[in-house]
């Protein structure tokens, strides 16, 4: 179920460390039906995984793109 969800890294520790918690205190998923299809927390940041991060970096590429726009149309001869 993980490459189902594009869930390509391991973030449940990571976001524990983010976020000041144990692994401990992590509620389970509702049920088990919710546990087979990847939902293993009733906590919506852990079920994120790896698109969370990815969802978090687009504020920082909108800016790093903003920060290059003026240089788009520039004419750049460079000799190897």
């Amino acid at each position: 179920m993980a490459i189902a969800a594009f869930d390509i890294i391991e973030t449940d520790a990571m976001y524990c460390y983010l976020l000041g918690l144990d692994e401990e205190e992590i509620p389970d998923a509702l049920n088990h039906q919710f546990e087979a299809v990847g939902f293993e927390t009733i906590w919506f940041i852990h079920n994120l995984g790896s698109m969370g991060i990815i969802i978090s970096l687009f504020p920082i590429l909108a800016v790093f793109e903003l920060l290059l726009r003026p240089f788009k149309n520039q004419k750049v001869l460079v000799k190897w």
